[in-house]
């Protein structure tokens, strides 16, 4: 039986091979006449087909030539009646089951009502039997214009097919070389999210979490460079469920058995749920922590910021997603630099126990201990508070196969070579959405001015809008304007005293006296804004009050520092 084609170039084929149709123009006038299959082309539309441009004075009479070679070519092959003269026209009627589109739209078809009755792994076969249809481009990717708008539709069609093939894989858990087919296909159509958003399930589901991440990043830079856009609301749900770990919208990630040889630790803590904006830090965070560095160098990456901008949180959230790409655990050890720094042979005797190995005597040795011990591990370590690089030094592994994430409120902190992350405020609408996770939107829409009032005070620091937020939601019936300035600034105040009790005398007298400018930039009591320095408002209570106890001739003086 004949088989017709326009699923790729043009053809006919007879079993054995292809039929000699006699040149491109005879298979322009079959292309056009399939692609109407059953429906009557008048004669001037042909000679568009055939002839896209400037079609020559007796092209109405090579058209009728041509039909009769096709008819020619196809008689030996029992296909006579496959073109019809109709009135001023032709007709297409290839025998039933003979053209390769209807082919596909009755396997695709197949496939959508398997998906509905819930069989995936048969729509996966149905769908596999329709793209196996398709030989390259729709009509050859011929230029002639002619062609074009169908061959657009039929394309459309093709993709979609794609998308609902890789779904169906998806739900059939047929993962094994799904990555590897769509990370081409991303690359060479970033304008189709889905495919993107397909990959990143995949990957997910892979359990390689933060390569799900990472592609996401990459496939929102080319986004934006080349269209100008930001990825679409199903691309950024796709990536909002994976930094939540939704396993209800993305289905259960696949289980790798774990490795031998040694304790596998799993310290990090849990993250709030409300966990809010920082998306961009977070993103360039997983990207450095999962980078593959040109020489063989631990990765180090350090976020600093000053009291409040929730540096422990946006840790804890990038060690988790980054987690599986560390598969023989993650360690997590305080090291108090907000108040009593931990002393180094503690924490090292902390992190040796975790890994199930003897602890020497020495500080030294155990240094060197901890060192044998990550030694050829993927391991991961949070370093959270660090107080400067002396405490740092004896805790950092030596095999480039593990990582390590430090959180400091001070700049000074970083080993040579670590990357950094600078962690300021909120913005007014980050501190809205966090405050609208914890007490709603409708209660926000009701009071805006109360609402921007609390986000003001606040000042961006998360550290501060967390209690305020806790403290309206523990009281539905009160209005937003009844939440007091001592509730914002209590967990704060709390902080900034333990550092306060951190600095020497000498910048304390800074702080008091507004000298010592450079130290209390470095533990972020003040901030650059260009050349002036600015304080936080809530530092600038702190300082207001702690200067009132011991000396009131000066605090007017105080009160106008970053006014």
């Amino acid at each position: 039986m004949l088989e017709f084609r326009i699923l790729g170039p043009i053809e006919v084929w007879n079993g054995a091979g292809p039929v000699d149709l006699g040149g491109p123009k005879p298979r322009f006038l079959l292309g056009a006449l399939l692609a109407e299959r059953g429906r009557t082309v008048p004669l001037d539309r042909l000679v568009d087909a055939v002839w896209s441009d400037e079609p020559p004075p007796t092209a109405r009479a090579l058209v009728q030539t041509y039909v009769s070679q096709l008819r020619r070519a196809l008689r030996p092959h029992g296909a006579e009646p496959a073109i019809v003269t109709n009135g001023a026209g032709y007709v297409a009627r290839p025998p039933a089951g003979t053209l390769d589109r209807e082919a596909f739209i009755r396997h695709a078809g197949a496939g959508r009502q398997a998906m509905v009755a819930g069989r995936p792994a048969e729509a996966v076969d149905a769908f596999d039997r329709a793209l196996a249809l398709w030989r390259g481009a729709a009509f050859g990717g011929t230029d002639n214009r002619y062609f074009r708008g169908t061959a657009v539709h039929l394309d459309e069609l093709r993709f979609d097919v794609l998308e609902e093939r890789f779904t169906a894989a998806l739900a059939a858990d047929r993962l094994d070389g799904l990555a590897g087919e769509l990370a081409p296909l991303v690359a060479r159509y970033p304008a189709r999210e889905r495919f993107l958003a397909l990959l990143m399930t995949v990957l997910y589901r892979l359990g390689r979490r933060a390569d799900a991440l990472s592609a996401f990043v990459a496939g929102r830079a080319v986004l934006l460079d080349e269209l100008g856009v930001e990825p679409g609301a199903m691309l950024a749900a796709t990536h909002l469920a994976i930094l939540r770990d939704d396993t209800a919208v993305l289905g259960p990630v696949r289980v790798t058995p774990r490795r031998s040889g040694g304790r596998r630790p799993a310290q990090l803590p849990a993250v709030p749920a409300d966990f809010t904006g920082r998306e961009w830090e977070l993103n360039g965070i997983i990207a450095e922590l999962t980078a593959t560095a040109p020489v063989p160098a631990v990765p180090i990456h350090v976020i600093a910021g000053p009291v409040g901008t929730g540096k422990t949180t946006l840790a804890n959230r990038a060690a988790h997603a980054v987690a599986d790409r560390f598969p023989d655990g993650q360690l997590h050890v305080d090291l108090h630099g907000r108040d009593t720094p931990a002393d180094p042979a503690a924490v090292l005797h902390h992190l040796l126990r975790a890994l199930g190995a003897t602890v020497p005597y020495g500080a030294a040795d155990r240094a060197v201990r901890l060192r044998e011990a990550l030694a050829g591990r993927r391991m991961l370590l949070v370093l959270d508070d660090a107080f400067d690089n002396e405490q740092l030094a004896p805790l950092l592994p030596g095999s480039p196969s593990c990582a390590v994430l430090v959180t400091s409120r001070y700049r000074r902190v970083g080993p040579p070579g670590a990357t950094r992350t600078g962690l300021g405020p909120f913005d007014a609408g980050t501190s809205l959405r966090f405050l609208e996770r914890m007490v709603g939107a409708e209660r926000l829409r009701a009071e805006p001015v109360a609402a921007a009032a609390i986000v003001e005070a606040c000042g961006g620091l998360p550290l501060a809008l967390r209690p305020a937020g806790e403290r309206l939601a523990a009281h539905p019936s009160w209005p937003l304007a009844a939440l007091g300035l001592d509730d914002l600034a209590g967990d704060f105040k709390i902080k900034i005293q333990q550092l306060y009790g951190l600095l020497d005398p000498e910048a304390r007298h800074a702080l008091d006296h507004l000298a010592g400018l450079d130290r209390l930039v470095d533990a972020h009591l003040l901030d650059l804004a260009g050349p002036r320095l600015r304080m936080h408002p809530l530092t600038r209570r702190f300082a207001l009050e702690h200067l009132q106890q011991t000396s009131s001739a000066i605090a007017a003086e105080v009160v106008n520092v970053g006014e």
